[in-house]
């Protein structure tokens, strides 16, 4: 069975670099002509172009450069921003152009065949497809959070959080789905939100180590674990056991008075009933 996400990143990237090639030819240059021709309906084909294309590094630099700037946003297929017309479209892509440094590398466009982990540099089709849909992501993400949790992203980047890769590209694989993932970037830095006890630092760490402190799967079904529940367990993995006294959760946390120990406790709320190996990991 065909993946429709992937038929849709195709088809965005297509449309895109047709549009490009329409609108901006004279500032196209390119080795041969050859690479492109017009169909018996005046559509430019771009069969031919590819990977092997000696022109593609080129021009998916441009067409990137042209996205991000916003010469293609009446033309951008995005699956985040179905039914969102006007102005109202607008305005969130103007805050992700903003805050386009999250989709790249050092938060710089130009790595940004660098800025997708696990795809072979030779690989500039899938490349840009995910570059454009960590784009798309960003798009959603401001719908549902707003500016504000794109400002407490912008740190997260260049850290150990993000690897050799973007904040968004870092996320988006570790988490199950985005749906999980804009939910908990969406409620984990509210002033009046659940997780208003961690610190920016303890949030961090959170955020790297996700199975189990903010999903579980059971079987194959992915759970959300809410914030109420996640607290539980880090009560039981410091004391085996859920206290029967009350202690406040923020003087819980001030038991781990740097990162290195609270990095311990969420490792081990992490790791903890997880089977490898024939063998079952446990905090106590």
């Amino acid at each position: 069975m065909e993946n429709p996400k992937k038929d849709i990143r195709a088809q965005r990237l297509e449309i895109l670099i047709r549009e490009l090639i329409l609108r901006k030819t004279d500032e196209l240059s390119f080795d041969s002509a050859d690479d492109f021709r017009r169909e018996d309906d005046g559509r430019i084909s771009i069969d031919n172009f590819g990977n092997e294309n000696k022109n593609a590094l080129g021009l998916y630099e441009q067409l990137l450069a042209n996205v991000f700037m916003g010469e293609l946003d009446d033309v951008f297929l995005s699956q985040s921003l179905l039914g969102i017309e006007g102005t109202e479209r607008e305005e969130i892509m103007d805050l992700a152009r903003k805050y386009m440094s999250l989709c790249f590398y050092d938060g710089d466009i130009s790595y940004w065949a660098d800025s997708i982990e696990g795809v072979h540099l030779s690989d500039l089709d899938l490349i840009c497809m995910k570059l454009l849909d960590h784009y798309d992501f960003l798009l959603g993400l401001i719908k549902a959070g707003g500016e504000d949790v794109l400002k407490k992203l912008v740190p997260l980047q260049n850290t150990s959080l993000t690897g050799t890769t973007s904040i968004i590209d870092a996320l988006r694989n570790i988490f199950p789905n985005d749906t999980i993932l804009k939910d908990v970037l969406c409620t984990l830095w509210r002033e009046d939100g659940p997780y208003h006890e961690f610190t920016d630092s303890q949030k961090k760490i959170l955020l790297e180590f996700p199975r189990g402190i903010f999903y579980e799967e059971k079987g194959k079904i992915i759970e959300k674990i809410p914030a109420e529940e996640l607290k539980k367990k880090l009560y039981q993995t410091h004391f085996g056991e859920v206290p029967e006294e009350n202690i406040p959760f923020e003087v819980f946390l001030k038991s781990f008075p740097n990162e290195e120990s609270f990095e311990r406790l969420v490792l081990d709320t992490h790791f903890a009933g997880y089977t490898y190996g024939g063998y079952t990991y446990k905090t106590k």
